[in-house]
C-alpha cells in the first residue's frame, strides 16, 4: 500500500513517532482518501482504474513521465502525485481523478500550492499542475473547474483527451 501504511487485521496502520507524526497523519489521511475513490468504482463496470488509463494515455502519446511522484511542499509534507513530466524547462505533476468531489479537489488543490515554489526553486523550472478528470457517464461541476483555473491549475477532461488542444498542454515546451 502507498503511504508507508500497513494492513492488519482488516485495519490500516502505521508505526510513527512523535517527530514524524504530522506526515504520518498527513500520510494516513491521503490513504483514507484513495481508498474511498476506489470504492465509488464499481468492480462490475470498471474494467481497469482510470490511472491505468491515464498511464496508458501518456505512453500512447510518447509522453515520458514519472509514476507516483511525490514531492515535498513548504509546509514539509509530502505529497504523491500519481504522474510527473520533467521536460527542458518546465515540470508538470498530474493527478487523475477517476471521480472528483469537493475534498480531493481540495486535497490536489492544498498539494499543488504547497510544493509549486518549492519545486520551482529546486528545479529552476516552471512548475504546472494538470488534474486529468474522469467525466465518462458522470457531470463534472463547473465550481470544480473554476477552482482550478482560480489555482493556476490546469485540467483535462478524459472525454476530451484526444483534444489537440489537450494532447499540447501534457507535450509543450517553454
Amino acid at each position: 500500500m502507498n503511504y508507508g501504511i500497513k494492513e492488519l487485521n482488516d485495519e490500516l496502520i502505521i508505526e510513527t513517532n512523535l517527530k514524524n507524526f504530522s506526515q504520518s497523519k498527513h500520510n494516513i489521511l491521503s490513504a483514507m482518501i484513495e481508498i474511498n475513490d476506489l470504492y465509488v468504482l464499481s468492480k462490475q463496470n470498471v474494467a481497469s482504474v482510470f490511472k491505468d488509463d491515464v498511464r496508458n494515455y501518456l505512453n500512447s502519446n510518447d509522453i515520458i513521465f514519472t509514476p507516483d511522484f511525490i514531492s515535498k511542499g513548504t509546509t514539509g509534507l509530502e505529497f504523491n502525485f500519481n504522474f510527473q513530466i520533467a521536460q527542458k524547462s518546465k515540470e508538470i505533476v498530474i493527478k487523475s481523478f477517476s471521480s472528483i468531489n469537493k475534498s480531493n479537489l481540495s486535497t490536489f488543490l492544498f498539494a499543488w500550492d504547497d510544493i509549486m515554489h518549492v519545486r520551482e526553486k529546486l528545479t529552476k523550472k516552471e512548475v504546472e499542475a494538470i488534474a486529468i478528470i474522469n467525466d465518462i457517464d458522470k457531470e463534472v461541476k463547473t465550481e470544480y473547474l473554476d477552482a482550478l483555473k482560480s489555482k493556476n491549475a490546469n485540467y483535462i477532461l478524459w472525454s476530451e483527451k484526444d483534444d489537440e488542444k489537450n494532447t499540447r498542454k501534457l507535450k509543450r515546451v517553454v
